[in-house]
């Protein structure tokens, strides 16, 4: 903290920055950081005056409340409605579970090193202070001062090298944003409500403030405004709910008042004729007061004798007692508590008792766990963050745990939404973890969607692949781990002079491409699919098939087979193609293209396939 001294209020002059020379740029073409104006528009929350920084009582006045800082702690400590709804919320949000965690993919190498960094914060926002303060009692001081005065103020108290020490919390209403006429924030002042500390310049003498500069405090405001700097307390509004009450509930009271049934009847003995009526007339002036009484009279020649009927619960009675019912309802309707919280049931069902108290806490613990968040991660996190290393800034984030509060019924609720998109291939199996807290798997980031024959990847129905597509692929992928058998056989029958067992075993003929049994398919054609259709080269072969392309593109070019690796592909192509000559589907028939291979229904239904298949893309 500074002091500086306050001799007058700050002239700032409007429009004496100068405009960066030559054409100006729109919004929206400018770089990055320029600063192409300062602002024009002139913020009623500006405060000035000859006097300098108005008095804690007069600033108060000026920004819309009807009472001074005392006086919302006195409404607060002597209602119970609203200490019970104020106590309510901030023991739930200073309750609140949170945690910090990396802001990066799990996958990300640096991921644990990060974890345990956030850990670190973590145990550091827990005991944020030398007095030895937990998170709890640090949250339940500022949230308290938000519900009263909708001012709560955090200071980040740092060392000489500028590092975050410790966070301590102050009362809120003494603590004013300061700002220019245009609204920009200069820094924070601390005006002392009991006035033991000056802190303005009065009558002419010069006082010390206490400054802060804008970047070590935390203000938070619930309800900001453009009239004022600071927030406008919900005490006000529970003020105005309780007078709107009152007057409407006064012109019933006064008209019952009238005609009453009494407080009670004097019943006197010995009094008639005149001076009766003079008695009867002199209470009769008092009629319509609170003091009011009703007379009864009879005449007792031998003596006097007086008595007093007294009489109960009159209708003004009950109607104040519905007065104060509707206060109640009024100040519970303000801080968005309902009356079960408060233990205020009636003649409501149990069942749905237990439904309010559920979903109580989406009024105004929702919001100010936001707001904390937000405040948190922007301002404090950064700040914590740095004492464990520089480049750890920016990759750890502060959350409230919000599903942690879900009711049994809402965390069905929640399984079956999962159920549901996860099915429909609108969020992936990660996705859905992440939401319920859980740590990702592999292969759980691929869209899928439930068919008849099981699940089945989003992309492959986009691309047109059918289930029975999938099946046979994934048959064919099961037949080509069979291959690597047939490779190792086949390793041991390259080099095979008598008989070379080509191209079944027993016969004699040479290891080429033209002695196979089986046709070898167009190879522009088969080109022309890789190149400028992968889509549809990526739809079956994908295991054995694209090293076995290379291979036997390579003995096409050379027109024989002159190493071992050319002889293995030779033979691996025969016995390959025996297993899958009769494959007609689209999976099937790319694995067959990729092995040279020209199937049982021929070329020309394999290229007619194919075809269609680039037709559905061009449509696409």
């Amino acid at each position: 903290m500074s002091k500086i001294q306050l001799l007058e209020s700050p002239v700032l002059e409007l429009g004496t920055k100068e405009e960066p020379p030559g054409e100006q740029a729109s919004w929206l073409t400018m770089p990055p950081n320029f600063d192409a104006r300062s602002r024009l528009g002139l913020s009623n929350a500006y405060v000035s005056g000859e006097s300098g920084y108005s008095p804690a009582g007069t600033y108060y006045n000026r920004q819309y409340r009807e009472l001074l800082p005392y006086q919302y702690w006195k409404l607060y400590r002597t209602s119970p409605d609203v200490r019970a709804c104020v106590d309510s919320i901030t023991r739930r949000v200073s309750t609140w579970d949170w945690y910090c965690k990396p802001n990066i993919d799990p996958s990300d190498p640096r991921y644990l090193e990060i974890l345990e960094v956030a850990k670190k914060v973590q145990d550091w926002l827990i005991i944020p202070n030398e007095d030895n303060e937990t998170w709890q009692e640090l949250t339940q001081k500022f949230v308290l001062d938000i519900l009263l005065y909708d001012s709560g103020v955090i200071e980040k108290v740092k060392d000489a090298n500028g590092d975050i020490k410790e966070l301590v919390a102050y009362l809120g209403c003494e603590f004013f944003p300061i700002v220019d006429p245009h609204g920009s924030l200069m820094e924070y002042v601390q005006i002392t409500e009991d006035w033991s500390v000056p802190a303005m310049k009065l009558n002419g003498e010069v006082i010390i403030n206490e400054t802060f500069p804008k970047d070590d405090i935390l203000y938070f405001k619930l309800f900001p405004n453009t009239r004022s700097s600071v927030g406008f307390p919900l005490l006000e509004s529970v003020i105005n709910e309780c007078m709107t009450v009152l007057l409407g509930s006064q012109h019933a009271v006064q008209a019952l008042d009238a005609d009453e049934v009494p407080p009670g009847i004097l019943v006197i003995g010995g009094i008639a004729g005149a001076a009766a009526d003079r008695a009867k007339a002199e209470l009769k002036a008092l009629r319509g007061k609170d003091h009011k009484i009703r007379l009864l009279n009879s005449a007792q020649p031998d003596g006097v004798d007086a008595k007093w009927v007294e009489l109960r619960h009159t209708p003004k009675d009950l109607e104040m007692i519905d007065v104060l019912k509707q206060m109640q309802r009024a100040i519970w309707r303000v801080f968005g508590v309902m009356p079960v919280e408060l233990g205020e049931m009636g003649t409501m069902p149990r069942a749905t008792a237990n439904a309010q108290l559920d979903v109580s806490s989406s009024h105004l613990i929702v919001p100010i766990l936001e707001l904390i968040q937000a405040k948190y991660n922007n301002s404090v996190i950064p700040e914590v963050t740095r004492l464990f290393g520089e480049e750890y800034v920016g990759l750890i984030n502060f959350h409230f745990d919000r599903e942690s509060r879900l009711t049994a019924t809402e965390q069905y609720d929640m399984a079956r939404k999962h159920e549901v998109l996860v099915k429909s291939g609108i969020m992936t199996i990660n996705e859905a973890r992440f939401e319920a807290g859980l740590m990702p798997v592999d292969g759980g980031d691929t869209n899928m969607i439930e068919t008849a024959l099981g699940p089945m990847s989003l992309q492959n129905m986009v691309d047109g692949i059918t289930p029975a597509d999938v099946w046979v692929s994934d048959k064919q992928g099961k037949e080509e781990a069979e291959t690597e058998e047939i490779e190792l056989t086949a390793i041991r029958a390259v080099g095979d002079k008598d008989p070379t067992n080509f191209p079944k075993k027993g016969d004699n003929k040479k290891v080429s491409l033209r002695n196979s049994e089986y046709a070898v398919f167009d190879r522009k054609f088969a080109e022309m699919i890789k190149n400028d259709y992968p889509e549809i080269w990526r739809k079956g072969g994908n295991t054995l098939g694209n090293k076995q392309y290379s291979r036997l593109i390579n003995v096409l070019d050379k027109g024989e087979v002159e190493s071992e690796t050319d002889e293995l592909a030779v033979r691996l192509r025969e016995a390959w193609s025996a297993r899958h000559y009769k494959d007609f589907r689209i999976a099937g028939v790319i694995a067959q293209i990729k092995w040279l291979t020209v199937g049982s229904r021929g070329e020309a239904y394999m290229k007619d396939l194919v075809r269609e298949q680039i037709s559905k893309l061009k449509d696409k």
